[in-house]
């Protein structure tokens, strides 16, 4: 049974090394990070009223709201702004936050190559700073 099992994991090791192997040598390097331009575009892209349009604006809108929302809750746990309520911690709607985010980056576009993570750090830091201490 020892035998079995110790063959077992060999086996598995090697199925797992091949496949790295393989998903090295498979074409080029993934695209660099997604940049402040770029979610901005997200953000502020309008389409005309056609369903497939519609829908590509939702997933557009979805993705903003979505990415800026989870910037928000890793960055006040962290103390790096203060996103919401200070008395009851709910943050503020979702289209504040894009807002704020939109804002920022039309102001500032020499910040457009930056990673987006960093552009919604600095535009909700800007719009939600914590007090000093």
């Amino acid at each position: 049974m020892t035998r079995l099992i110790t063959a077992l994991g060999f086996a598995l090791a090697l199925i797992f090394l091949n496949a790295e192997k393989t998903r090295a040598d498979e074409g080029p390097p993934p695209p660099p990070p997604p940049t402040v331009q770029g979610l901005l575009s997200a953000c502020t892209r309008t389409y005309h009223s056609n369903e497939a349009y519609e829908y590509a604006m939702g997933v557009n809108k979805g993705f903003c709201w979505g990415y800026i929302a989870g910037v928000a809750a890793t960055i006040g746990p962290a103390g790096l702004a203060c996103v919401g309520d200070p008395t009851t911690g709910k943050p503020p709607p979702l289209r504040a936050m894009e807002q704020a985010f939109t804002n920022w980056a039309q102001k500032h576009p020499e910040a457009w190559s930056k990673q987006e993570a960093a552009g919604v750090t600095e535009a909700l830091r800007e719009t939600w700073p914590c007090p000093r201490k």
